[in-house]
């Protein structure tokens, strides 16, 4: 191999080596755009096919983190107990539209076995807490 390549000109070792790193280049690029149109088609089949379980889904989390966050105001005495009250209610309430809703969304076959474990522990929260509270919510 050492053989070879002494006998070749600056010129044509650069050209070579040139011509492989362009090969790898190109190797490299095409790889690239492979996973970015993969990624494309997967983000274009949420926008299209679930879009509105995310939302639901969005929903539900962001009522679970505001509840939270009351509940640690509360326990630092920075707001009473009828804004937990309503926090703890709308929590409640959303909880059960989500249960009502969530299933219209379904598109794959995992869907459904998502959905029950999510639920499922929502509902362990919501209940949890509604005893914690001693029964807070006023409509059930």
């Amino acid at each position: 191999m050492s053989n070879l390549t002494t006998n070749l000109t600056t010129k044509t070792k650069l050209v070579v080596l040139s011509a492989i790193l362009l090969l790898f280049t190109i190797i490299s690029g095409t790889t690239a755009f492979m996973g970015f149109k993969k990624s494309n088609e997967s983000i274009a089949f949420i926008k299209e096919k679930n879009i509105d379980s995310v939302t639901h889904l969005e929903k539900l989390n962001i009522e679970l983190l505001t509840l939270r966050i009351e509940v640690y105001k509360y326990i630092a005495n920075i707001i009473d107990y009828d804004k937990l009250k309503q926090s703890a209610n709308k929590y409640a309430n959303v909880v059960d539209q989500f249960e009502k809703d969530y299933p219209n969304t379904f598109s794959t076959a995992d869907d459904e076995a998502n959905f029950k474990i999510v639920l499922e522990n929502a509902k362990i929260y919501k209940n949890t807490l509604m005893q914690a509270m001693g029964g807070v919510r006023m409509n059930y």
